[in-house]
């Protein structure tokens, strides 16, 4: 008897969450992401935001670290301090957990999300099979074909306080030339000393003007690969940053909707030196590995490079609060780079769509974007 006992108690437990923790509304659940079975996945670090093909939208969601809502509902407000307090110490002390999720009632089965441990850079598909190599293809050098990349962020895409005003971009693309590849950067700003200086980058932007810009540019220079690097103005300027992770999502099915068979290349924000911005960025970095997962599992090419990550990029390598040093920029190529070795070697690249644009020449026409917001960092 004491098995349905705690079977029973949970089936309490988990309706009255339901009821009085989440504010909730009817969600569109026709594109959520299928279910993670634990099963197959006992542990799941860092991925707060998928459950059972639902999302989490609200502060309450993420402070009680698992999604309560079901049935195609979205949480959407804070819950009751009170409520919070009660439930939480369930959560932490009194779900069951079993090797065998057979053993307990799908929507009682434990989930282990742990949105404060550092994210994970894994982004392996769990439902759709992403693209594979095949034979003798799979490698760490890139691709025989010209990479045509947009880079997509802020100030610190930008470049800002690089000497050469490069940023990355430079050090990114020698080694990828220095591999044996081909690059071709695209967008509608020319900023550094380097040659092939394109991207697509605004000092001040929040990833919803990042995202605005990008509607305007992905369509006419199609690029078959996309870096972003966006969220610190977010945080910055305490701009919703409980939907921040979610924009970031916008983002990438902005991209990959108008850009179909391109490759997302994303990363946590690297570190800053103010301490409620970095506060903000932690928590915003612990909730992309999720925001990933979402779009792998269903055959989406996003992959994540985690910059936050103190062995290789500090605030030492900063030149300011927020932007890098040269060094530093140095090791956010290295990263990125580390990044590229994984997509080349799981052959998701494709050449690039025959638009017009001249990438031998390192150019294409440049898009004239209207800068209506300026800022001093990003």
């Amino acid at each position: 008897m004491q098995p349905f006992r705690i079977l029973a108690g949970l089936a309490v437990i988990h309706a009255y969450a339901v009821q009085v923790l989440c504010a909730v509304v009817k969600g569109d659940s026709t594109n959520q992401p299928p279910p993670i079975e634990t099963g197959s996945v006992t542990t799941i670090d860092a991925q707060a935001a998928i459950l059972s093909g639902h999302t989490c939208k609200g502060e309450g969601c993420l402070n009680l670290k698992s999604l309560l809502c079901s049935d195609g509902h979205i949480c959407t407000e804070e819950p009751p301090s009170s409520s919070y307090r009660e439930f939480n110490a369930l959560l932490d002390n009194r779900f069951p957990t079993s090797d065998n999720p057979r053993t307990i009632p799908s929507d009682l089965r434990r989930r282990d999300f742990h949105v404060e441990r550092a994210p994970s850079t894994s982004t392996s598909a769990t439902a759709v099979p992403l693209p594979s190599c095949t034979g003798s293809q799979s490698s760490t050098s890139p691709p025989d074909f010209y990479l045509r990349i947009l880079a997509l962020g802020a100030s610190i895409t930008y470049g800002t306080d690089s000497t050469d005003d490069n940023g990355y971009r430079n050090d990114l693309r020698e080694l990828i030339v220095g591999a044996g590849g081909q690059v071709n950067y695209v967008g509608s700003k020319s900023h550094g000393n380097m040659t092939d200086n394109e991207v697509e980058a605004t000092p001040g932007d929040r990833i919803d003007q990042i995202e605005a810009k990008a509607r305007l540019s992905l369509q006419p220079y199609m690029p078959n690969l996309v870096i972003i690097h966006a969220g610190t103005n977010d945080c910055s300027q305490n701009f919703s940053t409980a939907t921040a992770p979610d924009r970031l999502g916008d983002l990438i099915d902005e991209v990959l909707g108008t850009v179909p068979g391109t490759v997302v290349l994303a990363s946590t924000l690297i570190p800053n030196n103010v301490p409620s911005t970095e506060a903000c960025i932690e928590i915003f970095n612990s909730r992309l590995p999720a925001i990933v997962n979402a779009r792998t599992s269903v055959g989406k090419l996003v992959y994540l490079v985690n910059m936050h990550n103190s062995s290789l990029f500090t605030v030492a390598d900063l030149a300011d609060t927020t932007h890098p040093t040269d060094e530093g920029y140095a090791k956010m190529a290295n990263i990125w780079y580390s990044g590229l070795q994984q997509i080349f070697a799981s052959c998701w690249l494709t050449p690039p769509v025959d638009n017009g644009t001249k990438d031998a020449d390192g150019g294409g026409t440049r898009l004239n974007l209207s800068d209506s917001t300026l800022g001093l960092i990003g």
